[in-house]
Formats: structure tokens, C-alpha cells, sequence
């Protein structure tokens, strides 16, 4: 019996922001190496291994790039204006809740990110929330997957996985769970609706 839904955030809640990433690899003189670093320093900034600071010293000392001097506040500048919530998901979760399932957060964040998130409210639906800065993992590593059953207490297979990237639905599969690969939310409500929950 299906208990909970666990979604991912960016691409499925809310928009996804890359206006940041593009920007610093458009400005290198080199893109390619550009786009290598940046994919480098993405890992552990996402993991909490390194802090904002760390990740743009680090990438301007491995690129060349000429860090502006507001620097510390170009991730959260951007995604204060272009990451929106989908109003439809919003009430989607909410009338799940009011059926009774767990609604759960399983989302690879930076901290900047993750921090206005909280700030905002932009979590208040979900409990509980599983961020890979907080907790050192990052999706498709099953851990975290492993890791959000057991802060929800809950079986694999009494959970709904809901993710719009392809390679982080493979992993809730192989464990367990239901998943479903999102593209929008009149195509997620059928497909919950087609798995038996109402709602």
C-alpha cells in the first residue's frame, strides 16, 4: 500500500535556475575546461563539502575567471528571481496531504539555494526533507534513497519516487520504489491516479 510520494525539487516543484553555471563558463576563455571545473566543483558544493567561498575561488583559480565582487552572492541573486514554484504542484501536494500521504523531499542542492528554500517556506509541505548539502549524498547514490526511508520510517515499497531526471529514477527502482518520471503535473496526476491513489 502506497504510504508517501517523494519528490524531487528542482525541474519538478519549482524551475530549475543554470543561469549561474552558464554565465561563468561563458565567460572563460577556454569553455570547454570551463565546463569540466565547474562539473568538478558541482559534486563536493552539492555534497556540503565545500562551501560558496571555496567553489568560485576554486573555480576562478582552475579557470582564470575574474570573480566579481559581489561573488558570494551570484547563486542566490539568480535563484531569488528564476526559481518559481508550479502553483498547479503545490496544490497537487496539498490535496495528497489531505488524503493522508506522507509528502517527501529527496533534492541535490547547493546551500545558497537550500537556504533561501527554508527561509521562504518553500519546504513547508514537505516532511521530512532530505537535502544532498545537508546530508552528504547526492542522487542516483542509493544511500540517499535509503537514507529518506528511513527518516520518513517507511518501506520501499510503500512509496511513489517522483523525478524529471531520467538517471535518478533507476536507483528508487532497483530498491524498491514506484517511480515516476515527471514532465508536468497533469501527467504526474494520471499517473498517480493510475497507481490507485486518490486524492
Amino acid at each position: 500500500m502506497i504510504k508517501a510520494i517523494i519528490f524531487d525539487y528542482g525541474g519538478v516543484v519549482a524551475t530549475t535556475d543554470y543561469s549561474v553555471i552558464e554565465w561563468a563558463i561563458s565567460q572563460c576563455k577556454h569553455k570547454e575546461k570551463a565546463e569540466q571545473v565547474m562539473n568538478e566543483l558541482l559534486v563536493p558544493f552539492e555534497k556540503g563539502k565545500i562551501t560558496n567561498i571555496h567553489f568560485w575561488n576554486e573555480f576562478s583559480r582552475k579557470t582564470g575567471l575574474e570573480l566579481p565582487k559581489d561573488y558570494r552572492n551570484l547563486w542566490i541573486n539568480s535563484y531569488r528571481i528564476k526559481s518559481i514554484q508550479d502553483k498547479s504542484m503545490l496544490n497537487l501536494i496539498k490535496r495528497l496531504k489531505a488524503r493522508g500521504y506522507k509528502t517527501i523531499l529527496l533534492s541535490n542542492t547547493i546551500e545558497p539555494n537550500a537556504s533561501f528554500n527554508r527561509k521562504n517556506g518553500c519546504y513547508s509541505l514537505f516532511n521530512p526533507v532530505i537535502l544532498s548539502c545537508s546530508v552528504g549524498l547526492m542522487k542516483p547514490d542509493k544511500r540517499i534513497y535509503s537514507l529518506a526511508l528511513d527518516k520518513a520510517g517507511l518501506k520501499a515499497s510503500e512509496c511513489i519516487f517522483v523525478d524529471d531526471t531520467p538517471r535518478n529514477i533507476f536507483p528508487a527502482r532497483e530498491i524498491g520504489m514506484f517511480p515516476i518520471h515527471f514532465r508536468n503535473s497533469v501527467q504526474l496526476e494520471e499517473d498517480l491516479k493510475s497507481m490507485g491513489l486518490k486524492f
